[in-house]
């Protein structure tokens, strides 16, 4: 698809005023929309010790943090897992994570032997109610 299309289809897009649409965009199309932190479960289960440690590094980062909420997204900032899933307004900004080059690794069939190649990326359309929205 090109960007006049890309573009086209998003314009065509009918909103009720009950939901707000929001865009996600990664460099894999076969990414789950899973946040990092549940992705593997040893994340999940040490999400703790992942947050005292980076507060312990930069203490002034989280000085003025005031729920969890900042917590995480400071996380995030900083590359750690975190259980947030990067979303946003603009279709376009998707759109430029999704056109990042990424390399998808895949077991060579009946080998232990890991073989990249380009991966084709992705921009989900998420429709959400406008109540859940905070």
């Amino acid at each position: 698809m090109d960007l006049q299309s890309f573009i086209g289809e998003i314009n065509a897009e009918q909103t009720d005023g009950t939901t707000v649409t929001v865009y996600r965009g990664h460099p894999n199309r076969s990414y789950t929309l899973k946040p990092t932190i549940f992705r593997t479960t040893a994340y999940a289960a040490n999400e703790h010790l992942l947050l005292r440690d980076l507060v312990a590094m930069h203490p002034d980062q989280f000085a003025a943090d005031t729920s969890a909420l900042e917590m995480l997204v400071c996380m995030q900032h900083y590359s750690l897992p975190t259980r947030l899933l990067d979303a946003t307004w603009n279709p376009l900004v998707a759109l430029y994570f999704a056109a990042q080059s990424k390399k998808a690794r895949k077991l060579r069939p009946g080998t232990k032997i890991r073989v990249s190649q380009e991966a084709d990326g992705e921009v989900v359309r998420l429709v959400v109610d406008k109540k859940l929205v905070r």
